[in-house]
């Protein structure tokens, strides 16, 4: 039997070192450095696609892999048994985890706990699990994607929207005081979450997400002689699909007009019928789907767009793209949370005519976009790299700086 303590890992996404989603990813890196310390013992729920392509490595770095399967019906189930509870927390109110997790108490002394998701804090409160040192990663606070979700919906949502706000807000501050260590992934949802504590700082940290190298070779220099965007993530994701359409409808007929040669890149895992019918005809967009080593795309970028309008987190796609050299003009959205400025490459505009006027300028300035290039790739090797999340800092905020819940 191992000498090491032990640690549940709670998941609500399964973790996987090659996901195309990025939260995925995140919580797989913190498995892994984990693994290296702890017995770990993995506890995760699964959709129908993450069934099909389980990570073989979890099998090696935990000691026991239990996979909870969940799906629309799943999830009606435990939403109708746990109504009360806000909709983002009761969809994955469990009883498969929960007798799991009584079961794991029983045979463990030494046990701490690791929750990946706001959803899992539902775990971290029961009864039993009060407890034992646990910490949570919050990838998104929740609160702020029903507050997104709210400015841009019809009447009646606008009503359902408010009450899960408010529901959700009441869950967050209550159940979070029970927890040792809420992790954010960025400084900006650090605040949210200690605004939510009463300003409970010592129970609130950072976890900065590390960034994987997705390109096999380095970019020096732009290899198109033409102005080409590049838009780069998961097309399953609705805000990912929306902010595209948004910068189709509004941004990229004022480009064509002033740049006719201009190409739009679509590049990400799973895009929909509906995003294909809407590029359909429209000259200079290509949609590419996943692509294994996207370096080529990269390199001939001259610059990057997240023009997200919805959702919550930091964009770990536009830190990529930062890591590569490849500028990256944003939303307040597309690049919260992330530290770099204009001068860094990173330049962010919520107005029309601004994120247009923006563009336009750089699309028709190689060297510019070149240098913003360079400057994004200094500002990321100084500045992100220092601070990304470690084998050492996961250990010590584990067991050596877990706050008391007396604290």
């Amino acid at each position: 039997m191992s000498s090491l303590p032990t640690v549940c890992f709670l998941s609500a996404h399964l973790p996987s070192s090659d996901s195309k989603e990025a939260g995925q990813r995140v919580a797989y890196q913190h498995l892994e450095y984990l693994s290296n310390s702890f017995d770990v013992l993995l506890l995760s729920f699964a959709n129908k696609r993450e069934l099909e392509n389980i990570d073989p490595k979890l099998y090696v770095l935990c000691s026991e892999v239990n996979i909870f399967s969940i799906n629309t019906p799943i999830r009606i189930f435990n939403l109708l048994k746990s109504f009360w509870l806000p909709i983002y927390i009761s969809i994955r109110c469990d009883s498969r985890i929960r007798k799991k997790l009584l079961e794991i108490e029983s045979s463990f002394e030494d046990l701490y706990l690791w929750a990946e998701y706001s959803q899992m804090s539902y775990y971290l409160n029961l009864p039993s699990t009060r407890k034992l040192q646990s910490v949570l990663v919050v990838h998104d606070v929740i609160t702020q994607l029903f507050e997104r979700k709210l400015d841009n919906t019809h009447v009646l949502l606008k009503v359902f929207y408010s009450f899960e706000i408010w529901r959700t807000e009441k869950w967050e501050t209550i159940s979070f005081q029970a927890i040792n260590k809420i992790l954010a992934l960025s400084n900006k949802d650090k605040e949210i979450l200690i605004e939510h504590l009463d300003n409970k700082r010592a129970y609130v940290d950072i976890l900065y997400p590390k960034v994987n190298n997705l390109c096999k070779t380095k970019k020096f220099d732009i290899t198109s002689n033409s102005p080409e965007i590049l838009f780069f993530g998961a097309m399953n994701r609705y805000e990912n699909e929306h902010g595209i359409k948004w910068f189709i409808n509004n941004v990229w007929p004022s480009l064509r007009l002033s740049l006719p040669t201009c190409k739009l890149n679509i590049v990400g895992a799973r895009p929909s019928e509906s995003l294909h019918k809407f590029c359909e005809g429209l000259d200079g967009v290509e949609i590419f789907g996943f692509v294994e080593d996207p370096s080529k795309l990269f390199s001939q970028a001259w610059l990057s767009i997240a023009p997200i309008q919805l959702g919550a987190g930091v964009k770990l796609k536009v830190l990529e793209l930062l890591s590569y050299g490849v500028p990256v003009v944003a939303t307040t959205i597309g690049g919260e949370g992330i530290t770099a400025t204009e001068n860094d490459g990173l330049l962010i505009y919520d107005e029309l005519e601004q994120f247009t006027s923006a563009c336009i300028s750089l699309l028709s300035n190689k060297m510019l976009c070149e240098k913003l290039g360079k400057s994004a790739r200094m500002w990321f090797n100084n500045v992100y790299k220092s601070l990304e999340v470690n084998e050492h800092r996961v250990k010590s905020l584990m067991i050596n700086n877990v706050t008391t819940k007396d604290d």
